[in-house]
This record gives C-alpha cells, sequence and structure tokens, in this order.
C-alpha cells in the first residue's frame, strides 16, 4: 500500500513538472466562441432591413432561441450588430442587449452604425473594467481611394477578455468589400492587422473578412479555423467567416445553419 502511495505520488509530480504525462485537465483554462454577421437582425432579407414584428410576432423567439439555446458560446463575436432590434407595436425601440443577450454580463459594442462589431462575453472583459477601450480604427489612406470604402473608418474593435485569470485578446473584425478595389483594399486592411499585432503571443481575430485569400495570416504565422469547409455565407456557397489565431488552440469547428440572416454562424472551442 505504501509502494502504491508513492508511485501515485510520482505521478502526479511528473503530471506537473511535464515529465511526459499530461497537466491534469482542470488546469486548462477554455472558452466556447461563436461569430456571426448577424445581418442587423434582418430576418434573413437584405442588409439593413428593419423587421416588421407584426408581420413577423415569432422573430424574437427565434433569435433568442438560437442564441442562447442552440448556441450559447462564452463569448460572442458579431458583426451587422445593430443595438436597435426592431420597434414594438407602438413604435419604441426594442433593444438588442435587453432581449437577446442578457445572459452575457460583459457587452462591447462598437459605433452605432451599420457595420457595427459587437463583443458579448460571459468572462469579465479586462479594458471595461480598466477604462482603457481600444475601439476601432482608420485603415490604409495609401489605398487608392473607393467610395464605398473610403468612408469606413471603423472596420474592427478589441478586447481582452479574462477567462479565469488568463487574458486573452480578442479583436472583431469587418474586412471591408467593394465593388472596385475589394481585394486590394481587403489585403490592405489584413496587412494593417498583421502589423499592429506582430508582438502579441496570444491573439484570436475573427469576424467576416470578406475573402476567402488569408494566406498573409498564414504567412504570419497565424492557423486559420475555417479551412473552406463552412460556407458561412452559403448564398454564394462562400467560407468568408473565420476564425484567425496563434498562441492557443483551437478545436471543435463548426457552423450552424439558420435562416435568420444572409450568414451562418461558426462555433469553436478556444483552450489556452
Amino acid at each position: 500500500m505504501k509502494g502504491l502511495r508513492i508511485l501515485l505520488t510520482i505521478a502526479v509530480f511528473c503530471s506537473l513538472q511535464g515529465c511526459g504525462y499530461h497537466t491534469l485537465s482542470l488546469t486548462r483554462k477554455s472558452f466556447t466562441l461563436a461569430i456571426w454577421n448577424i445581418g442587423n437582425f434582418s430576418n434573413g432579407a437584405t442588409s439593413k432591413s428593419t423587421i416588421d414584428i407584426i408581420k413577423n410576432p415569432d422573430v424574437e423567439q427565434k433569435y433568442y432561441h438560437l442564441i442562447n439555446k442552440k448556441l450559447s458560446p462564452d463569448v460572442f463575436v458579431l458583426n451587422e450588430y445593430d443595438p436597435v432590434f426592431y420597434k414594438d407595436r407602438e413604435g419604441k425601440d426594442v433593444f438588442t442587449d435587453t432581449v437577446l443577450f442578457d445572459s452575457y454580463k460583459y457587452r462591447f459594442v462598437g459605433p452605432n452604425w451599420w457595420k457595427c462589431n459587437a463583443i458579448f462575453s460571459r468572462f469579465k472583459i479586462k479594458n471595461l473594467e480598466e477604462n482603457n477601450i481600444v475601439c476601432y480604427f482608420t485603415a490604409h489612406k495609401s489605398i487608392k481611394d473607393d467610395v464605398k470604402v473610403s468612408k469606413r473608418k471603423t472596420y474592427y474593435l478589441e478586447t481582452l477578455v479574462d477567462v479565469r485569470g488568463s487574458c486573452i485578446k480578442i479583436v472583431a473584425v469587418h474586412i471591408d468589400h467593394s465593388q472596385t478595389v475589394s481585394s486590394v483594399y481587403q489585403q490592405a486592411q489584413i496587412a494593417e492587422l498583421i502589423e499592429k499585432y506582430k508582438d502579441e503571443k496570444q491573439l484570436i481575430i475573427c469576424g467576416d473578412f470578406n475573402t476567402h485569400n488569408l494566406s498573409k495570416f498564414q504567412n504570419a504565422g497565424y492557423s486559420i479555423a475555417n479551412d473552406g469547409t463552412f460556407k458561412t455565407y452559403p448564398s454564394k456557397g462562400h467560407a468568408i467567416d473565420n476564425v484567425v489565431y496563434k498562441g492557443v488552440k483551437i478545436s471543435n469547428v463548426h457552423m450552424q445553419s439558420t435562416t435568420l440572416s444572409d450568414h451562418n454562424p461558426l462555433i469553436c472551442k478556444v483552450t489556452l
């Protein structure tokens, strides 16, 4: 019996010291992450449509069920988020965070317009607590001007999420789409993100990239969660919503089909 106790003690000691044993699972910190271009809550219609609650009386229930029952991630990154969900029968605004994201204590919403990015978290968002919010930036000005994209100065926001004592920086992005210079402009924004975060050891950049070409990220040492398998923009068969990461482990990547937006949510597990 004494010998058995000695062997158990050695095994535990080695597991903690990295002697070929896996670290105890209780020490691993993981969370679920979902990204979704929610299409301004247009109920699957074109962007910036307004939900007619009289014609769609069950729409709130549908969104709530998908967000809080089917998905229910620990951290939710949203593109084309609208703080106003719809107008009620009296014409009053019904606010999105109140009726759909009430289970998320920590919220970080970008500027209030149709390209709004947002992050909802069940973990503490540290830069909110520290009153040090880094919200949105201006893209390269050296790129050939295009009316559709030149006015876009808020394509990403960042925050620090405290996962049980370990912080991970999460950057929510919505890379621009342009009819005339989309490829050039998208790649310039990707280059800007790579340059800004080149010294980060652990980082997640996620959202709607509006492009399949993420080779610049891969060349810079990032991994890509969606290898093209998940067509998150189903009408065109495009896999343009993605999670780009370094210094963390991503697993269980999957997609949830829905008709509530023109994009499908992408979900994964993140282990620090």
